[in-house]
This record gives structure tokens, sequence and C-alpha cells, in this order.
């Protein structure tokens, strides 16, 4: 988050008026002006979330944004203050379908974190989007004073006089640090962090759990001014700080913390966000998309009203754009320090000439490259859900021809007639489960879903192998309604649990059919996700290598592995089951399950 208009703060109060586990400071000499261009450097290393590798080729003149497929995602954790162009970064994130939002954070800042991070939870909720982790940090910095003047958190707190829908909602968070511990320790491949405020969360993480270092596979910052002047003054005219920018003098100690952590770090300081503005035109091209970007859209509007300008700067969007497409910038390395003494010089970014690089510095950013692939990103968001065709299935189709028996085979069930041993029933609802003749067991959904903590009808369990396993079901399910799902269950106890489901969630991302993989450790739960229409279809869970993956397929040799989590569980029992939990009552017919064959194998 940064303003450089001084007459910012003034617009903004007319706004308002219209309306981790705990554990130090030096003073360099400042550092001359470069005499040679910056070297560029190569790109951050970062793995997704898939089995396969994405590629990004050298910018050669104008962009080609092209998103990767789905499958392949990047794991970000996203951390703000509360800003509006750090708002706009988020929702430019949630509009790329190879980015994968694991946890939003609000830190200390230009905002309040447990009032702003509301505002979050309310936005992505009017906005169907109910699967990031929300956190919160604590409203103070890791050590000293500085802090935005109240006037413009006042202004965050109002959501800068935009509407603001789900007013009386208000969403479960949870502490941003320990999210951010959570949330990198349970991955299964190296996330990103993103942080367009303060680092005092990440830094407060590090402090709980200095080992998260092993799975963060780089963090992209926006903050510093390097060569650059500062711009306190736009905030404080009165302050004889010409050197510092806002998201490190606000917390200098984090930043100082974070520089020397030893992660990848990627800075975008005010060297390259003076480089790059957008106009009206921008934002109206932004439009093409979906609410999500229209959103966007209307606060960067309100800025350009509110300052009256016809040019504004994009901080922390564009370092998200250069995140997504690190292509976008050339970086150098270079030795930053950060000053953590109060006075003129606090928190500025200085130079080390003589140190190891510790930082690479966005220097040369590509202006209308970036403007480019926000227009790109912005305007193929997901338009607003469209209206679904579902069909029933009346009957399940019986022309699948089996898989053949693996030589690994530990239990299969072809529900020939009859149950097989070693299956017990909780819950049963006799009349809403039945074998057919045609050798497929037939579960109906009641209205309460174990995955809510409810007491969920006929739960078909039976004990899990010790050691690695693969369990694998062939079924038919057609959900219409939120939130029917037909399900393997992994399962330890109501707050610890992996499951697998041909499921229904209109609110969600996907904004209806498709494969969700959900856990919950703790009680803390996150959820993959892939949209998916057909009713007849693979899933399987698989415990391998101290991962626990998913994987869904249309037949049984073309498998496409959704996710996968850190077995972190004592799982005592694997089962089957069928909810109908119809929370908004849109249909009348319950939903049912049909399995054809349950099997656990050896992977």
């Amino acid at each position: 988050m940064n303003k450089n208009l001084l007459t910012a703060c003034f617009l903004i109060l007319s706004l308002i008026v219209a309306g981790c586990r705990p554990e130090q400071p030096s003073v360099l000499a400042p550092t001359a002006l470069p005499t040679t261009p910056p070297t560029s450097i190569p790109l951050p290393a970062i793995t997704l979330t898939s089995t396969e590798t994405a590629t990004t080729a050298p910018l050669t003149g104008a962009p080609t944004h092209t998103p990767t497929p789905p499958a392949q995602r990047l794991a970000v954790i996203f951390d703000d203050d509360g800003s509006p162009d750090g708002t706009t970064a988020l929702f430019y994130l949630l509009s790329l379908p190879e980015v994968d939002v694991k946890a939003a954070n609000i830190s200390y800042g230009e905002a309040h974190p447990a009032i702003y991070i509301q505002h979050i939870g309310r936005k992505l909720d009017d906005l169907g989007i109910t699967d990031i982790l929300l956190g919160a940090g604590q409203d103070a910095p890791l050590a000293g004073s500085n802090e935005f003047p109240e006037a413009v958190r006042q202004a965050a707190n109002d959501f800068w006089g935009l509407p603001l829908p789900n007013a009386d909602k208000t969403y479960p968070v949870q502490d941003a640090a320990e999210l951010i511990v959570s949330v990198v320790n349970q991955n299964p491949e190296p996330v990103a962090i993103f942080v367009s405020g303060p680092c005092t969360n990440l830094a407060q993480a590090l402090r709980l759990d200095p080992g998260i270092r092993e799975n963060i596979a780089a963090v992209y910052i926006m903050g510093g001014a390097v060569y650059a002047s500062g711009n306190i003054y736009d905030f404080l005219p009165e302050s004889n700080n010409t050197v510092a920018e806002w998201n490190v003098y606000a917390d200098p100690q984090a930043a100082k913390e974070v520089f020397e952590s030893g992660l990848d770090i990627y800075l975008v300081p005010l060297d390259a966000t003076n480089q790059v503005s957008i106009t009206r035109d921008d934002t109206n091209q932004w439009r093409k998309g979906g609410r999500g970007a229209d959103f966007a859209a209307d606060i960067y509007d309100m800025l350009l009203d509110n300052w009256g300008v016809e040019n504004a700067a994009i901080w922390d969007l564009m370092t998200a754009g250069i995140m997504v497409e690190p292509d976008l910038c050339g970086f150098k390395p270079l030795h930053l320090q950060v000053v953590t003494d109060q006075g003129a010089t606090s928190g500025q970014t200085r130079v080390v000439e003589q140190g190891e690089p510790n930082v690479n510095v966005c220097l040369e950013p590509q202006a209308a490259s970036i403007r480019q692939a926000l227009i790109e990103g912005f305007s193929s968001a997901p338009t607003n859900n469209p209206e679904q065709t579902v069909t029933l299935i009346p009957e399940p189709m019986l022309s699948i021809t089996p898989t053949a028996t693996p030589e690994n085979l530990i239990f299969r069930d072809d529900f020939n007639g009859v149950l097989g041993p070693g299956w017990t029933w909780e819950n049963e609802r006799s009349s809403h489960w039945t074998i057919t003749p045609d050798g497929w067991l037939q579960i109906r959904g009641g209205d309460a879903a174990l995955l809510y903590g409810q007491t969920q009808s006929n739960l078909l369990w039976r004990e899990l192998p010790s050691g690695d396993f693969a369990v694998t079901v062939h079924l038919q399910s057609a959900p219409v309604a939120n939130f029917q799902q037909a399900t393997i269950y992994l399962y330890e106890d109501l707050d610890n649990y992996i499951a697998i489901n041909r499921g229904y969630c209109g609110f969600c991302v996907l904004g209806g059919n498709g494969i969700y993989m959900e856990y919950k450790i703790n009680g803390k739960g996150n959820a993959y996700s892939v949209a998916f229409k057909e009713t007849d279809l693979y899933i399987k869970l698989e415990s391998k290598d101290n991962t626990i993956s998913g994987f869904y397929a249309t037949a049984p040799d073309q498998w496409k592995r959704l996710g996968g989590f850190g077995n972190y569980f004592l799982f005592n029992r694997v089962g089957l089951g069928v909810t109908n939990s119809d929370m908004k009552h849109e249909v009348n017919a319950d939903l049912v399950g049909w399995f054809d064959y349950f099997e656990i194998a050896r992977p």
C-alpha cells in the first residue's frame, strides 16, 4: 500500500465525513546512486501445485498473457494491510486460474486488521468465494511507534465509502502468523508469499516456526525506496523523513527480520512503482471480466475521482502482476539493510555495497506490459455464475466395464447382492440405502453433513490398513444444490479428516458442479476444487510418501491429480457417504449416490 499524492490524505478524510514466539538496529551511511544500469537476475523458481511444470517465456515486445491451465496453480498466501490498491491486487490474483489463493491476511498498517478482514470476508462472500482462509494480525508493529494517521485507518474501516455487502455478517478469522505457519507447513508444494503492507505477519510467522522457510518458494514484497525518494511526507507533510517508504516505515523491525531470513525475496520498491500508472481507459477494459474485476475497477475509479487526477500508481497491483509473471520486471540482487532506529531515517532500505545480496530488487518494470497483463487478467475473469442445466440420473448407467483387480489389492467390494465383510453403518437409515440387483450400492442423502460437523445419516465405515494405500471408488451422482456431495472420507474425528467428493457449491469459486478435496486439521480447513460436470466418474484418495493426494477421472486409466496435503493425520477409518445438505432448499429431490465398487490397494 502506498499513496504518492499529498492530497490523498485530505481526500480520504472527505470520504470519512461523507460517508507469532517472540525473540535489533544500526545506521549506515547513505549510498550513492548507481552509475551503471541494473543487471537482470534469473527468475525465481516457484513450484506449482501440479504434477506438471509451468514455464514462462521471456517477453519480446508486447506480452501475450496466456494463463496456465487451472490444474497448474501457484499456491499463494496474500498479506496486505487493508489498502485500496492491495485489495485490487487480491481480486486480480483471484481472477487468474493459475493462482490458488490459500489465505488472505490483513496486517497492521493502513487498516485495523480485525475490522478490515471482515470487509474482505464480506466481499469474498458477496462474490461467491468461500474457500479462502482469513487471518488478522496484531494491531501494532513488532517494535517502534511508526504508524499511519488514524484518519487514514478510519477510511479503511469505512471501506472508503464504497458499498459494503453482507454488513450484518461476520466470518471466522485466525491469527495471521499462525495461519501462515499452518498453510505453509500443510501445503504439499512450496508456497509463494505476497506482502503488500508491513512485514509484521510474516516476521511473526518466522519467529513461530523458522522451519517454514523450507516450504516457501519466494516472497514478493511491495515496499521500500532503494534509490528513489521516500513517501512518508504524503501522509505526514511535517515529517523530515525523506528516505523511507510507508510499508517498511510502519514496521522496520519486521522488514529487517524478513530481509535477513534467508528467504528468496523479490522487492518491488518505489523505484519501480513510480514508473507505472493506469488511467480510466485501463479500468474500463478490466470491466470485461466478472464482478471481481468490476469491483477492482470501482476502487481505482474512486481513487482517480477523489484525487482529481487522470493517472494513478498501482503499487500493490503491479507487484501481484510481477509475482505471477516475473519477466515483467528486471531484478537486481542487492544487500539491503533496514534502519530500525527512530528518527529521520527510520525505515530506510539502504544498500550495503559490500554485502552478500539478500533481496532481488525490481528496478526495470515493463510498464506497458504490466498494464496489458492486468487488462488481460481482469478481463478474462469468470463472469457471474451462469445458470446451469443439470440432468438428474434416474438410475445408474451399467455399461461401464469394471477395472481389473490389481495384484496389490487389499480389499474390494463390488456390492454383489450384499455388503462385503468389515463394513459398519453409522446413523443407519435403512430406508435410504439399498444394493441393486445389478450390483450398485445406492445411498440417498440426508439433510446433514459430516463435513459441517453435523450428524450425517448412512455413513459406511471400515478400518484403514497400515502403511501406504489408495482408496478408489467408481460412482455416479448428479448434485444440483448446495452442498450436495457423494464422498470418500479418511477420518480421524470431526476436526481432523480429508475428503474428496463429487459435489455442488454455487457460492464457491467454481460456481456449481465440481470435484472438491477438503480437509480439516485441528478444526482449521481448506480445499482444492476443479470444475467438473460429468455424472459418471472415478475418485481416489492415495496415501504415499507422507502425502495424501486426491485424484479424479472419467475412465479408470485417465487419472488427474487434484491436489495434496501433508499427512499430519491419525486416520483410523475410511468411509462412503452422501449428503443432501441443501441449505437453501432449492430442490425437492434428495441427492443419490450410486457406487459401483469400492477398492483399497497398495499404491
